[in-house]
């Protein structure tokens, strides 16, 4: 379920393996929607992130890879599709 938890301990909750598996269906409807929850989290930043504390970026295609250096991202990008649904 979601909720606003501290840095450190929000981090040491986040269940890495669901977040990151390839199917999230389930059998047990409970389970099947515990396991969306878990990929459609996202991180509330107050403010904003420096961009020095930003080391790269994942993203969906090459043409958003392209997009991003045109901006000036010039850190390294990694094209993962398999990370976006």
């Amino acid at each position: 379920m979601p909720a606003f938890i501290h840095l450190w301990r929000g981090l040491r909750t986040i269940n890495f393996d669901m977040v990151y598996a390839r199917s999230w269906t389930d059998d047990n409807r409970y389970e099947y929607f515990k396991k969306k929850f878990a990929k459609c989290a996202e991180v509330l930043v107050p403010y904003r992130i420096p961009y020095d504390y930003i080391i790269c970026a994942a993203v969906v295609s090459e043409d958003a890879r392209e997009k991003m250096e045109a901006a000036g991202f010039d850190k390294r990008i990694y094209v993962r599709p398999e990370a976006f649904f």
